[in-house]
């Protein structure tokens, strides 16, 4: 999910977001949630011989972001990709 901050710079000077995706979607989870989950995991029991599956929310496409994006700097947010 901090990766989108990558984009923060030509979202604020372009209005616009570069990434190598198309249309595709990816789906994200903050790093302060995969933190808090390994935490409880070795510090908690019954954890042993457990796997769990970190997800996010639903995979989202940059062309999302862009329009999310938006009302946080007042303007359209276009995106552009660069393959």
């Amino acid at each position: 999910m901090q990766n989108t901050m990558m984009a923060a710079q030509t979202i604020a000077s372009d209005s616009m977001i570069y990434w190598d995706m198309n249309d595709g979607k990816i789906g994200m989870i903050d790093v302060r949630d995969i933190v808090d989950a390994a935490t409880a995991v070795l510090t908690g029991s019954g954890h042993e011989a457990k796997s769990y599956i970190l997800t996010g929310h639903p995979a989202r496409s940059f062309a999302q972001f862009a329009r999310d994006f938006a009302p946080v700097f007042g303007s359209e947010v276009g995106q552009e990709n660069n393959n």
